[in-house]
C-alpha cells in the first residue's frame, strides 16, 4: 500500500523504485510512460489496446486534451474534487486503472495505491474509487469505505446488485464505457437510489442505427459518432438501457436473445459458479440457446433444468429464452482483462460438437 500526493508532481525516481517492488516491473513500467505522457512538455501519445473480448485487441491512441476531456467530464458528473482521496487497485495495462492514475494527477488528488487482487484488504475511507464487480463481491467491505464507488468492466449478477442495494453506506454508481471514448461516457446510479438506465455524460452525444446499436460522439475525444457494438433501447435523447453486444446475439428460430440479459435473468441458480450464455448449431432453429457453466463435475441436466425453469417462471421469462443445451466445463476461458471469453468458448463446445 502507497499513498501518493499529486498536488505537486511527486519526485519520480524514488516513486518508480517503490512500485517496482509494489507492483512489479511491467506495471512501474507503465507508470513511467503514463507519468511522462502527463508531465513532459511535449509528450507522445497515449496508447491504449482493447481487452480483447469481442475480438482481436485493437489499439488507439489519444492526445493530452482527449485524457483531460475524459477525466473533467466525469469528475463532473460525479461530482468529484480537486485534492480528494482516492484508491487505486486497478492494473495500469488496461484503460480503467490508467485513467485512475490520471485522474489523480489532473486533479491532485492523494491516491492511495495498492496491488489489483479480487479480495482486497481493508484500507482507510477514501472519496473516491473505481473497482471491477467482482472485487466488490469478494470484498464487500468497500460499500462502507469508498464514498463515491464506480463499478465497470463487466456486468453485475442481480445477487450483487441487491447486495449493494441493500448495505451500501455511499452512492455507487456503474459505468458504460469504451476504449475509443477513453473509458466512461455514461453512468447508472445503483444506491443509494436506483436507475435502471444509463445517462451520457454531459456535452455526450448519442443515437442508434435501424438494427439499435448505440453510436456515441463525445466532443473532445471523438472526431465523429462511433458505434461501441452495443444494443440498446433509448429511454430519453440521452438516456438508454443495455440490452447486449450486438456480437453476440443469438438467432433462435427467429427470435433475437441477449446473452448477457438473460445471464442476468438467471444468475441466482448459480450464486458459486461462472457461466454464460452463447449458441451451437441447430438444424430447425438455426441457433440453439445453450448454457456454458464451469465445474469440475459435471451436473446433473434434469436438475439443472427445473432450476431454470423455476426462475424463468418466476420472473415471467419467455420459454423460448432458456437454454436449450446445457454444457459443463472444469474451466471457462477469459480474456487478460479476466472476462469470459466468448469467442473461444463458443469454438470450444462447437468444436466439442463437430467431434
Amino acid at each position: 500500500m502507497l499513498l501518493i500526493d499529486f498536488s505537486t508532481p511527486p519526485e519520480f525516481k524514488d516513486l518508480f523504485s517503490k512500485l517496482q517492488g509494489i507492483l512489479g516491473q511491467e506495471e512501474a513500467n507503465i507508470f513511467r510512460e503514463t507519468y511522462g505522457f502527463y508531465y513532459d512538455q511535449n509528450p507522445v501519445a497515449l496508447k491504449v489496446t482493447t481487452s480483447g473480448s469481442t475480438g482481436t485487441p485493437k489499439t488507439y491512441t489519444f492526445s493530452r486534451s482527449a485524457v483531460c476531456t475524459s477525466i473533467e467530464g466525469t469528475a463532473k458528473a460525479l461530482g468529484l474534487d480537486l485534492g480528494i482521496t482516492a484508491l487505486l487497485a486497478l492494473p495500469l495495462r488496461f484503460i480503467a486503472g490508467r485513467m485512475m492514475l490520471l485522474r489523480a494527477m489532473h486533479l491532485k488528488w492523494k491516491l492511495l495505491w495498492i496491488k489489483p487482487t479480487l479480495r482486497l484488504k481493508e484500507f482507510p475511507e477514501v472519496d473516491f474509487a473505481a473497482l471491477t464487480p467482482a472485487q466488490v463481491s469478494e470484498s464487500l467491505h468497500v460499500l462502507g469505505s469508498i464514498h463515491t464507488l464506480l463499478l465497470g468492466g463487466s456486468p453485475i449478477t442481480n445477487a450483487l446488485l441487491a447486495t449493494i442495494r441493500n448495505t451500501a453506506k455511499y452512492s455507487v454508481y456503474q459505468s458504460f464505457a469504451a476504449t475509443e471514448t477513453l473509458s466512461n461516457f455514461a453512468l447508472r446510479r445503483l444506491a443509494p437510489d436506483y436507475q435502471d438506465f444509463y445517462t451520457v455524460l454531459p456535452g455526450v452525444k448519442i443515437r442508434v442505427d435501424e438494427l439499435s446499436r448505440l453510436w456515441v460522439l463525445y466532443p473532445g475525444i471523438t472526431a465523429d459518432f462511433i458505434t461501441t457494438g452495443d444494443v440498446v433501447k433509448m429511454v430519453d435523447p440521452s438516456s438508454f438501457i443495455w440490452l447486449g453486444r450486438a456480437d453476440f446475439v443469438i438467432n433462435t428460430g427467429g427470435v433475437k436473445v441477449h446473452p448477457e440479459f438473460l445471464e442476468a435473468q438467471l444468475s441466482e441458480a448459480f450464486p458459486d459458479k461462472r457461466f454464460i450464455i452463447t449458441s451451437m448449431p441447430d438444424e430447425r432453429l438455426g441457433e440453439a440457446v445453450t448454457i456454458v457453466i464451469e465445474s469440475p463435475v459435471e451436473l446433473n441436466t434434469d436438475n439443472l433444468k427445473r432450476t431454470l425453469e423455476k426462475i424463468a417462471s418466476e420472473k415471467h421469462l419467455p420459454k423460448h429464452l432458456l437454454p436449450r443445451i446445457h454444457v459443463t466445463v472444469p474451466e471457462l476461458p477469459v480474456t487478460a482483462t479476466g472476462k469470459p471469453d466468448r469467442i473461444r468458448i463458443k469454438q470450444l463446445i462447437n468444436n466439442e460438437h463437430e467431434k
